[in-house]
C-alpha cells in the first residue's frame, strides 16, 4: 500500500512540474509575438491530436514498457496516426472531419475492456519510472527550450513584423504548408500547374495541427510546431536510450540507469556534444535540429522511433503489432526524407553480415529488416520522395566547404554537385592538395568524435553480441558516411548525418553505461577524473584567441589546416596522459577500471558538451546586448508593407486562386541572374503562384545537374514564358497580356514595387484591391 502511495505522489508531482514547465515556456513564447491563449491551445490540440492517441495505440501494440518508451516512440507514432486521418480530412476538403480520428479512438479505448487498462497500465515492478527522472528531463527541456529561444525564436519576428532574418528555406516550409491545407496533390507552390515531388508529411502534420488549432500558419510553423517537435526529440532521445541498455531481456529487470536517458537528451537536444576547438570551424553541422527544415527535424525523431520495433524483433520480443508499428514507422519515413530508408536499411544490412558470420546460418529477420525499407524507396518515388535532383555519387564533396580546402584547390569546386565521382581538384591533385585532404577530413572525424565514437562498440565482446548494437551502428555509420559519398547542388548530402546524430550520440552514451561496472558507482571515480580532464581542456582552449585563416594565402592552406589540428593534437595527449596515469592510480587505489574506448568517449563527451555550454552562453550574451536589427540590405529582408500585403491577400482572395508577381529575387529588387528564391510571396499569400522563386523547382535543379557554370539558385527560369509574361503585366502592361494571364488562371497580380517598377496602366487593366508604400494588389475580373 505504501508504495502504491508513493507511485501516486511521484505521478502527481510529475504532473504538476511538467505543468509548470509548460507554463514557463508559454509565458516565454508570449515575449515573442506569440499570445497565451494561441500557446495554451496549440498544447492542447497536439496533446489531443497526435500524443495521447500515439500513446495509447504504442501501448496495445506493442509489449509492455516503461512511460518513458510509450510517451517516447508514442509520439512519433501519433504524427503518422494524425497524417492517416489528415488525408480523407483533406480530400473532402473537411478538416474538422481529422478530429473523428482522436475522438473515436478515445471513446474505442474507453468503451473496450480489453484496450480500457492502457489508459493507466500496470506495471511490472522494474517498469515504474522514478520521480528523479522527471526532474532530470525537466532541467534538460528547459535548457532545450532556451537553446531553441535565442537561436531560433528570439530573432524570428512573426508576420506581418519586418525582417532581415528568417531564411528562405523556412519561407519555403510555410508554403508547403499553405497548399497542403488545399490538397495532398499539390502543385509546386512556385509554379502552377507542375506537380510536386517532394518530402512533405512534416508539411502535412503541420498543416494538420495549424487546422485543427485555428492559428496563423507562419506562427505554427516558425515557433510553436518547432517547440512541440523540440520536446518529442528530448523524449525520443530518453525512450531509445532506455530501450538499447534493456538490451536483449527487453525489461528493466535490474533497473537500467535512470540518469542515462536524460543524459543523452541533454547531450542530443539541449547541449549538443561536438568538439569545437578554435576558430574557422568547419560548416556547423550542430546536432540535426535544424529550424529551417521540418523534414529533417521530423526525420531525427523517426530514426529514433525506429528502435523499439526494431530490437524487439532483434531480440525474439516481437508480436504481430510490432511488425504493425514497423510498418507505420516506413511508411512515415516514406515522404520524411530520402536520406531516412536508406539508414534503416544499412542498419539491418549490418545485423545481418554480422550474425550471418558468427552463426553460419541467413538470419531471417535482419533480411527482412533490410528488405522493407529497400521495398519502400521505389513506392515512395512516385510522389513524395523528391528533392533529389542533381544528386549524384561523389566522394568528399563536403570538404569543399572549408576554407583551406577551397584555397587548396582553386575554383574548380566553386559548384556544388559538379564533376565526376570525385569532387573537383582531387583527381590527379598535388601531394599538397591531399595533405589538406587529409587534414580536413581529420577535422572532421576529430569533432564529431562524441557522435561517432559510439561506433566502436561492436569492438566489445559484450556489446557485439547484442544484435541492437549492430543496427545502430549500421545506421549511425551509413549516415556519416553518406555524408562524404554523395554530393548535392545545396550540400544537403549532410542530412544523411544530420538525421542520425541523436542516435549516434545515445549509442556513445548506452556504450559507456553497458561498459560501467556492477554497481556503476564503483567507476565514478575513473569517468569523474576524465570527464574533469576533458572539461578542463575545453575551457582553456575556448577561452583563446585563435587566428583566422581568412588572411591566409592558398599556399599556406595545408598549413593552416595543421595549425588547426594542433589543440586536437594537445586534446588526444592529455586523454593518453590522463589514461595511463589513471590507471596506475587506480590500480594502488584498487578502483574498478574501465576500458579505454570508455574513458575517451567520457572525455569527448565532456569536452562536446562543454563546447556547447559555452556556445550556448555566448549565444545568450548576444541575445541581451544586441536586439533585433532589421538591415534593409539583407538578402532575407522583407519589408513589414510587403508582408501585410501577402497577409492582406490571403484573407481575401479564394483558396484555390492563382497570381501573378514580380517577385522573384533576393535580395527583392529583380535582375536578370539574381537569386531566384524569394519563397515569401507564396507563404504569406497562401496561394498558388504563377510563376514564383524556382531555385528549388524539380526541373531547374534537373537542369543544374546537367552541367553549366552557374550555381542554381542563379540558373534561369525553365518557363522563360512565365516569367515574361508576369514581369510584362507589372512593368508593361497590356489588355494581351491581361487575357494571356486570364486564360492561363491567373485572378490576382501582387505587384512589388521593391522590385521593379510598377505601371499606372496596370490600374486601367485589371481592379487594384489594395495599395501601400510597397505593394500593389490587382484582381483580374
Amino acid at each position: 500500500m505504501a508504495s502504491v502511495i508513493t507511485r501516486w505522489r511521484t505521478s502527481a508531482a510529475a504532473a504538476i512540474g511538467w505543468l509548470l514547465v509548460l507554463a514557463a515556456g508559454g509565458a516565454a513564447l508570449t515575449t515573442v509575438g506569440d499570445p497565451a491563449k494561441s500557446v495554451a491551445l496549440y498544447v492542447v490540440v497536439w496533446l489531443a491530436s497526435t500524443t495521447v492517441p500515439g500513446v495509447l495505440l504504442w501501448r496495445a501494440l506493442a509489449r509492455p514498457t516503461t512511460i518513458v518508451q510509450e510517451i517516447g516512440f508514442g509520439s512519433v507514432l501519433g504524427i503518422a496516426l494524425l497524417l492517416l486521418a489528415w488525408l480523407p480530412a483533406t480530400l473532402a476538403h473537411q478538416p474538422t472531419l481529422m478530429w473523428l480520428w482522436p475522438v473515436g479512438l478515445f471513446v474505442t479505448f474507453a468503451a473496450v475492456p480489453s484496450l480500457r487498462r492502457h489508459w493507466r497500465p500496470r506495471r511490472a515492478p522494474g517498469q515504474h519510472t522514478p520521480g528523479r527522472w522527471h526532474a532530470a528531463m525537466m532541467v534538460v527541456s528547459g535548457i532545450a527550450f532556451l537553446r531553441l529561444y535565442v537561436l531560433a525564436l528570439h530573432v524570428w519576428s512573426l508576420p506581418p513584423t519586418a525582417s532581415s532574418t528568417i531564411f528562405q528555406d523556412a519561407w519555403y516550409e510555410i508554403s508547403l504548408v499553405q497548399a497542403l491545407r488545399r490538397s495532398i496533390a499539390i502543385d509546386d507552390p512556385s509554379a502552377a500547374s507542375v506537380p510536386l515531388h517532394y518530402h512533405w508529411f512534416s508539411n502535412a502534420h503541420a498543416a494538420a495541427t495549424q487546422q485543427l488549432s485555428g492559428l496563423s500558419v507562419p506562427e505554427v510553423v516558425l515557433h510553436l510546431w518547432l517547440v512541440a517537435m523540440l520536446l518529442t526529440l528530448l523524449f525520443a532521445v530518453a525512450a531509445a536510450t532506455e530501450r538499447i541498455l534493456q538490451g536483449a531481456a527487453g525489461d528493466d529487470n535490474p533497473p537500467v540507469c535512470w540518469w542515462a536517458g536524460p543524459l543523452a537528451a541533454l547531450l542530443a537536444g539541449a547541449l549538443p556534444a561536438a568538439i569545437f576547438l578554435g576558430e574557422p570551424r568547419l560548416r556547423a553541422i550542430d546536432n540535426g535540429f535544424v529550424f529551417t527544415s521540418t523534414s529533417g527535424i521530423l526525420a531525427l525523431v523517426v530514426v529514433l522511433a525506429f528502435v523499439g520495433p526494431v530490437l524487439d524483433i532483434l531480440h525474439g520480443l516481437s508480436g504481430w503489432g510490432t511488425w504493425v508499428l514497423l510498418l507505420l514507422l516506413l511508411a512515415l519515413s516514406a515522404g520524411t526524407k530520402p536520406s531516412l530508408l536508406p539508414v534503416i536499411a544499412c542498419g539491418g544490412l549490418l545485423v545481418l553480415i554480422a550474425q550471418w558470420v558468427r552463426t553460419h546460418k541467413f538470419p531471417k529477420a535482419p533480411a527482412v529488416l533490410t528488405a522493407l525499407p529497400l521495398l519502400v524507396i521505389p513506392i515512395a518515388a512516385i510522389a513524395v520522395l523528391g528533392s533529389t535532383g542533381g544528386s549524384r555519387l561523389q566522394l568528399f564533396q563536403t570538404l569543399a566547404l572549408d576554407r583551406a580546402f577551397d584555397d587548396a584547390v582553386g575554383a574548380a569546386v566553386s559548384l556544388p554537385g559538379r564533376g565526376g565521382w570525385l569532387t573537383p581538384g582531387l583527381g590527379g591533385g598535388s601531394a599538397h592538395v591531399w595533405a589538406v585532404v587529409g587534414g580536413a577530413f581529420a577535422l572532421y572525424i576529430l569533432t564529431e568524435l562524441p557522435r561517432l565514437i559510439g561506433l566502436l562498440s561492436p569492438l566489445s565482446a559484450s556489446l557485439r553480441r547484442d544484435p541492437g548494437t549492430w543496427w545502430c551502428t549500421g545506421v549511425v555509420g551509413s549516415g556519416f558516411s553518406g555524408l562524404w559519398v554523395l554530393a548535392h547542388p545545396g550540400y544537403s548530402q549532410h542530412y544523411f548525418w544530420r538525421i542520425v546524430i541523436p542516435l549516434g550520440l545515445l549509442l556513445t552514451v548506452t556504450m559507456i553505461v553497458r561498459l560501467l561496472p556492477a554497481p556503476p558507482h564503483l567507476a565514478l571515480p575513473a569517468v569523474l577524473v576524465v570527464s574533469l580532464a576533458g572539461i578542463v581542456t575545453a575551457l582553456a582552449f575556448a577561452v583563446t584567441d585563435p587566428r583566422s585563416l581568412a588572411s591566409l594565402p592558398a599556399r599556406q592552406a595545408s598549413s593552416a589546416v595543421g595549425g588547426r589540428l594542433v589543440p586536437y593534437a594537445v586534446a588526444v595527449a592529455i586523454i593518453a596522459v590522463t589514461t595511463l596515469l589513471l590507471r596506475q592510480f587506480s590500480a594502488r587505489r584498487g578502483w574498478t577500471q574501465l576500458p579505454v574506448v570508455a574513458l575517451v568517449a567520457c572525455f569527448a563527451l565532456a569536452m562536446g558538451a562543454t563546447s556547447a555550454t559555452y556556445d550556448l552562453e555566448r549565444s545568450v550574451h548576444n541575445a541581451r546586448v544586441d536586439p533585433r536589427v532589421v538591415d534593409p540590405a539583407s538578402l532575407r529582408y522583407v519589408s513589414d508593407d510587403e508582408q501585410r500585403a501577402a497577409l492582406w491577400l490571403d484573407k481575401h482572395s479564394g483558396a484555390n486562386d492563382v497570381v501573378a508577381t514580380n517577385v522573384f529575387c533576393i535580395p527583392t529588387p529583380y535582375r536578370v541572374g539574381c537569386r531566384h528564391s524569394a519563397f515569401w510571396v507564396a507563404a504569406l499569400t497562401g496561394r498558388q503562384l504563377f510563376i514564383g522563386a524556382w531555385s528549388y523547382t524539380e526541373k531547374n535543379l534537373d537542369a543544374y545537374g546537367r552541367g553549366g557554370n552557374i550555381r542554381y539558385q542563379r540558373l534561369p527560369s525553365p518557363w522563360p514564358d512565365r516569367v515574361a509574361l508576369s514581369l510584362e503585366a507589372v512593368r508593361s502592361p497590356s489588355p494581351a497580356t491581361m487575357t494571356a494571364l486570364q486564360r492561363r488562371g491567373v485572378r490576382w497580380i501582387f505587384a512589388d514595387r521593391r522590385a521593379t517598377a510598377v505601371s499606372p496602366r496596370l490600374g486601367e487593366l485589371a481592379t487594384l484591391s489594395y495599395s501601400n508604400a510597397d505593394v500593389m494588389i490587382y484582381r483580374l475580373d
